[in-house]
């Protein structure tokens, strides 16, 4: 399924992207987050991080799908004095999480957009 819509942006001169977003539990591993002792057992089992990311990004390469993995920039957030996630048990970004996601994409992104290009071709839209 995913040749058929890498091919669908080739024939349209489009570059398709794929972002990855971690579960909270990634992001926050290795803080020695704890999940609340009252939460359903599946979510108080222990959990290692998988290769998952890793793995993704060589799909993605292999298929010349540009990639973005937003867990660097998320456990960086969390070693600060803010958090990537609602700290309540909750799976949505905060504020600074979505912030974080955003400059990610914006850095990766930039370099097409100063050259003004899709899959390394000059692009046929304008932009007023």
């Amino acid at each position: 399924a995913i040749e058929k819509l890498v091919e669908l942006c080739r024939q349209r001169d489009l570059k398709l992207w794929c972002v990855y977003m971690p579960t909270k539990r990634r992001v926050f591993h290795e803080l020695g987050y704890q999940v609340d002792t009252d939460a359903a057992l599946h979510l108080r089992q222990p959990w290692q991080p998988s290769d998952l990311p890793q793995w993704l990004e060589l799909q993605c390469r292999q298929k010349q799908i540009e990639f973005v993995d937003a867990t660097p920039s998320l456990i960086e957030l969390n070693q600060s004095d803010e958090f990537s996630h609602n700290l309540a048990f909750d799976t949505h970004l905060s504020v600074a999480g979505a912030r974080v996601v955003a400059e990610s994409l914006a850095a990766k992104m930039q370099p097409f957009v100063e050259n003004g290009t899709t899959n390394n071709r000059p692009s046929r839209s304008t932009v007023p």
